[in-house]
């Protein structure tokens, strides 16, 4: 399990970028995942992620940004 938060500071060049209404927002994510190692030193990664971002409603615009993601991948280490 991973869990995370951060402040995040959003540029937006035109204006219908404006979904989130302030510059500075919060972003927030939780996900899980496994690892599968083929050797000591190389393994294969699966998983998933959610992520939000949003001002938390301080501000006009709030849209905010939801994202979900699976991945995959592979680890090699030394």
């Amino acid at each position: 399990m991973k869990f995370g938060s951060a402040k995040r500071l959003t540029h937006t060049p035109r204006p219908s970028d404006r979904a989130f209404g302030l510059k500075q927002n919060s972003e927030h994510s939780a996900g899980f995942g496994i690892s599968y190692f083929l050797t000591d030193q190389a393994a294969l990664n699966v998983g998933y992620r959610f992520q939000h971002i949003s001002n938390a409603g301080t501000h006009y615009p709030n849209l905010g940004l939801n994202a979900s993601l699976p991945y995959g991948g592979f680890s090699f280490f030394f």
